[in-house]
């Protein structure tokens, strides 16, 4: 799985999760995550096998690619967009550490 962590933009990235306590907001299994890249939600440069980060700005453009696409009614899409709400609602990034 592909874990989801809140993380505020100033925040430094961690190695782990537990070393600042982040808050686990969600998951994305490998399928989904393919499948979101092939939809053209997550960009291909993000890798399911290795942990990386983004931004409120980032997380704001995936937002808006899927409006744009009109697909926030999709099975899978839902799946990140529950993880996107608790990020803009902690008004924090995304920080993901895959295991």
């Amino acid at each position: 799985m592909l874990d989801f962590y809140s993380i505020k933009d100033h925040q430094p990235t961690p190695s782990f999760p537990e070393k600042l306590e982040l808050q686990f907001v969600g998951d994305l299994d490998d399928k989904t995550f393919g499948n979101l890249q092939n939809k053209n939600i997550i960009e291909e440069k993000f890798y399911y096998y290795s942990d990386f980060r983004w931004n409120t700005a980032e997380i704001k453009m995936i937002h808006q690619n899927i409006l744009k696409h009109q697909l926030q009614k999709d099975i899978e899409v839902q799946k990140l967009i529950k993880i996107l709400e608790v990020a803009d609602k902690e008004k924090s990034g995304l920080i993901a550490y895959g295991d």
